[in-house]
């Protein structure tokens, strides 16, 4: 018997317990209009956008029928989602698709306060704080570089003095166009929007992981409600009522938990979606992740990965108090990390083993000696 045969044995073999999905939202509206824009109403779900949740809720009812109630109630399914009109949307897309038509779905939504991923300045100060310092490395300043090269042009798009947020917000306009396959508008070129758009990813990839800090201060709450799910359901399977989770983000959102499990976290279309499925197996439970209607190997873990190994991977990089977590977000000073006392201290306890060690060898041959002499 081969590999792949076991694996497939194995994952015919195994119950399935519950179901996390984690996507973004559908085609949507420009996030913010421009008297050069289109003048639309703002980050409002497409049609198409519509469509393409739809799409993925009738998929969710034909691969998990099992978990699913045949008739919608808030017990049956925990939706979740950014605080814009297109995530929430996008989460009721998703739930229509499942159930056939429309309900009074409920949505549990991020308020702006908390809302980590998209509002630092406001809910999380320090990663703003963080980011000062990374957008002085060589790699960002290359792109800003490019972006002053177009500097004249760009403050008559933003109306204003360009600076990273109104570039930022900028670009998400620009990724609209880009998603919808709409030709940019004549009052920028291509090269400016192309520069544009890069920075946008470039400063999202550095406002959430420019260091280790900001990487947990802006995950934290979406990963620890992940683990919390997962080790209900794993601890208390006989009381577990929701055993389909949905969370829908934007493009951070997204980003994030495929960084996190090592995954390519470059741009992706809208709507993309990652299924995270939990197992169980005898006494094991195994993770598995499906994502464009196959399962699929995750660096951290591989094509099945250990309840707890997935624990350990998710736990390291987060804080599992949420106090510690909320005091970290306000403080904006330097941490000291005290990595000499650390490593001194190690040094200080290993010489003292080792002299305890090596002068009680000694001293039982000592010992030993007197007594074949006596």
């Amino acid at each position: 018997m081969n590999f792949f045969q076991i694996i497939f044995l194995s994952f015919a073999s195994a119950e399935l317990l519950f179901v996390t999905e984690i996507s973004k939202e559908g085609l949507k509206t420009l996030p913010k209009v421009y008297p050069w824009s289109l003048q639309e109403e703002p980050n409002s779900l497409t049609k198409e956008g519509f469509d393409q949740h739809y799409q993925i809720g009738q998929k969710l009812k034909e691969k998990y029928h099992l978990l699913i109630h045949p008739y919608y109630t808030e017990e049956d399914i925990i939706s979740k989602s950014c605080s814009s009109l297109s995530c929430i949307s996008s989460s009721k897309a998703q739930l229509e698709g499942i159930y056939g038509k429309p309900y009074d779905f409920k949505i549990n939504f991020t308020r702006e306060v908390d809302d980590f991923l998209f509002k630092p300045q406001k809910a999380c100060p320090r990663i703003n704080w963080l980011l000062s310092y990374r957008l002085e490395h060589k790699a960002w300043k290359e792109v800003w570089g490019r972006i002053l090269v177009h500097e004249k042009s760009l403050e008559k798009l933003v109306g204003d003095s360009i600076d990273m947020w109104n570039i930022y917000d900028l670009g998400s306009v620009l990724v609209s166009y880009k998603d919808r396959e709409i030709p940019y508008p004549n009052e920028i070129t291509k090269e400016e929007a192309e520069t544009v758009i890069e920075a946008y990813y470039r400063f999202q990839d550095t406002l959430m992981f420019g260091s280790r800090d900001q990487g947990i201060l802006a995950t934290n709450e979406m990963m620890i409600n992940l683990l919390r799910s997962l080790n209900h359901a794993v601890s208390k399977p006989h009381l577990l009522k929701q055993r389909l989770h949905i969370y829908v983000g934007d493009d951070a959102w997204y980003m994030a938990i495929m960084r996190i499990l090592g995954m390519d976290y470059s741009p992706s279309s809208p709507a993309s979606a990652l299924f995270i499925e939990l197992h169980r197996l005898g006494d094991d439970h195994r993770i598995r992740f499906w994502q464009k209607n196959s399962y699929i190997e995750v660096p951290e873990c591989g094509l099945e990965c250990d309840f707890r190994e997935f624990d350990r991977i998710i736990t390291k990089r987060n804080f599992k108090a949420e106090k510690q977590h909320r005091t970290l977000c306000f403080t904006l000073e330097e941490i000291k990390e005290f990595y000499w006392q650390k490593y001194l201290l190690m040094f200080f306890a290993c010489m003292f083993f080792f002299l305890i060690f090596k002068y009680n060898t000694q001293l039982a041959v000592w010992i030993g000696k007197k007594f074949k002499q006596e």
